[in-house]
């Protein structure tokens, strides 16, 4: 079972609004279709990543955490002569949520951008009644999927 990470896109008028997930499953596939099937309304699927490393420690599903903890960042920042807020998602493993908004901070200050911030921070100790848990470990990539590879691998 791996940890998932999916992006979800509600067109509106004149703006797309996101939502972003947290599932374990067994393949990106799975991950994708317990997505589908428990959201309501019109969406498509922006993105997905398969979590299976963050800040220097890789990412298990399954066992009972250690002290450190996984937290996810909803991070935003503007670029000089555009009009919107851009936004990402950035990992941090710490003890506690403060050293781990800390640590993001300091990660957002190397960024050639205007206003890097935190809006909004997530513990990952569990995802659909799945202990997760962080130990030091040998780097194992996290898988990314966008939209246009989404979607061909929903059709087919």
């Amino acid at each position: 079972m791996k940890l998932y990470l999916i992006g979800l896109g509600f067109d509106t008028e004149f703006e797309e609004n996101h939502r972003y997930l947290f599932r374990v499953a067994g393949s990106p596939r799975e991950a994708l279709m317990k997505v589908a099937e428990e959201v309501e309304g019109e969406f498509h699927f922006d993105s997905l990543v398969e979590v299976n490393y963050a800040d220097g420690r890789r990412v298990e599903v399954g066992r009972e955490p250690t002290e450190e903890r996984l937290f996810a960042a909803f991070v935003g920042y503007y670029i000089q002569g555009e009009a919107v807020e851009r936004h990402g998602i950035l990992f941090a493993v710490e003890r506690e949520r403060a050293e781990a908004k800390r640590k993001i901070k300091e990660l957002l200050k190397t960024m050639k951008a205007i206003s890097p911030h935190v809006d909004g921070m997530k513990k990952i100790e569990e995802v659909d009644g799945h202990p997760i848990r962080v130990l030091p470990g040998k780097f194992t990539p996290n898988l990314f999927l966008y939209h246009n590879d989404i979607k061909e691998m929903m059709e087919g």
